[in-house]
């Protein structure tokens, strides 16, 4: 298994940062993006695409996730999205496989290795996601304040284990504010 990032050149050619990452409309005249936060990370996006000419693969083919951060030993997968999650649950879906998929033969690791190592990070937007229980959604966030973790939103809590460490879903105002609290 690669180890030393440093040596992987289609990562070090597509570094960007999580604003680049989470443009949530592609109109140049007009960007919107879900956070306005400088961190760098790797534009897994355009990994996928480079990743898929140099094995003569279509870009349309695969899906990927939006954004790769690997941060001391954790690694983590970033997915925007600025519209309906419940429309896009498939297509999340199959970015979620995709980028398992090409990061392992990136870092020429086992699937087994992505399990036990990489979290699965979704930033939605809270106004396209409203909750459906408001009373029962924040009696979850305070059952999860005391045992310091998050809940999983969206039935995504299901892939924990069978493809990451870890899933944790954000809406983009608790995303930013955790942000500012570690970053």
């Amino acid at each position: 298994m690669i180890s030393d990032w440093k040596n992987i050149e289609i990562f070090t050619e597509n570094l960007s940062t999580l604003k680049e990452t989470s443009v949530a409309n592609h109109n140049q005249k007009n960007l919107v993006y879900i956070t306005e936060s400088e961190l760098p990370v790797i534009n897994f996006d355009e990994v996928k695409k480079k990743y898929l000419l140099s094995k003569n693969g279509k870009s349309e083919e695969f899906k990927s996730v939006d954004a790769l951060l690997r941060c001391g030993d954790s690694i983590i997968f970033i997915e925007f999205k600025s519209g309906s999650v419940d429309k896009e649950k498939k297509g999340i879906k199959g970015k979620m496989k995709d980028s398992i998929f090409i990061l392992a033969d990136l870092l020429d690791c086992t699937i087994e290795y992505v399990r036990n190592n990489v979290t699965f990070v979704l930033v939605y937007s809270k106004e396209k996601n409203p909750r459906t229980s408001q009373a029962m959604d924040e009696l979850a966030d305070r059952i999860a304040v005391l045992g310091h973790d998050k809940i999983c939103r969206f039935g995504f809590g299901n892939y924990t284990e069978l493809y990451f460490k870890k899933i944790i879903t954000y809406n983009d105002e608790e995303f930013n504010k955790d942000l500012e609290k570690k970053w």
